[in-house]
């Protein structure tokens, strides 16, 4: 078992978004997997993108905004989750 609090970790201020690694791909044994919390400041718009190999799981904490999955908007707010694959 590995225990972490979820303010370890060292956080990265980005233009438009931070974000705090809580389990690294240190932390995993399996490649390509780590835990973070990302923060989006209000009225902030995100760019588009993807992954070609990589599954994220989202759960949002608070506040609500609108995302766009597969040409598809969805209005989304504390309490929701969705998996982008």
């Amino acid at each position: 078992m590995k225990y972490k609090n979820s303010t370890d970790g060292l956080v990265s201020v980005r233009k438009d978004y931070s974000k705090r690694v809580i389990f690294s791909l240190e932390d995993f044994n399996a490649k390509g997997y780590l835990f973070q919390t990302v923060t989006i400041p209000a009225q902030t718009k995100q760019r588009m993108h993807f992954h070609h190999k990589q599954t994220e799981v989202f759960y949002i904490l608070e506040g609500k905004t609108v995302i766009n999955i597969n040409d598809k908007e969805f209005l989304v707010k504390s309490g929701d989750a969705f998996i982008c694959e």
